[in-house]
């Protein structure tokens, strides 16, 4: 260079090495705008975000009729409840590390299928003891799909404000499922065992 320099003398604090050089910053990529793919794809992912924060309040009704039929001691009734959101919660950070290792579609897929047969397995539950096993497989097969949704919203919205809305949008699932938990259980004591 021939001593040209953009900065002033004495220079500024927003004046950096490369601005003393003459060279020019690259700007900043402007990140791409959600399309109609996209925010189908949040009305998609919204079903597991329901469906999480439904299995955790969804026996709370139902508590009664498990007893009469199950006939649980009282720290099993405890546990039937409960288990459910200790596994989901202490699973959570282990679940992203393996979505990001084998893949979050995949493992979203993998919770998705685990989900469904862990609920056919406490809706046919004879035991306690089962129960209490079905209700932990929910919350392994929950822990799966809360951070392969969160992750895969990341990557389909790019620009921070769609992303803000759709993070808030998926939060929102997620406590629509936990209000109606008790509701859809009562609905579900009405028509079934």
């Amino acid at each position: 260079m021939t001593g040209t320099t953009l900065c002033p003398d004495p220079p500024t604090p927003d004046c950096d090495d490369d601005t003393r050089a003459g060279v020019t910053p690259a700007a900043d990529p402007v990140p791409l705008r959600a399309g109609r793919r996209e925010w189908l794809g949040l009305a998609v992912l919204a079903l597991p975000t329901i469906l999480i924060g439904l299995d955790g309040t969804v026996l709370h009704l139902a508590a009664p009729v498990v007893s009469t039929d199950l006939a649980p001691s009282s720290s099993q009734l405890l546990w039937i409840i409960d288990v459910y959101g200790f596994v989901v919660a202490g699973l959570l950070v282990t679940m992203g590390t393996v979505g990001d290792r084998i893949g979050r579609r995949r493992l979203l897929m993998i919770g998705a299928a685990g989900f469904l047969a862990a609920s056919v397995l406490a809706a046919f539950a004879t035991s306690p003891e089962l129960l209490i096993a079905a209700r932990a497989l929910l919350g392994l097969a929950g822990a799966t799909l809360m951070p392969s949704t969160l992750s895969l919203l990341s990557n389909m919205f790019r620009d921070p404000h769609q992303r803000r809305l759709a993070i808030a949008i998926w939060m929102t699932n997620f406590m629509i499922g936990g209000m109606a938990g008790p509701l859809i259980g009562g609905v579900l004591l009405d028509h079934f065992w």
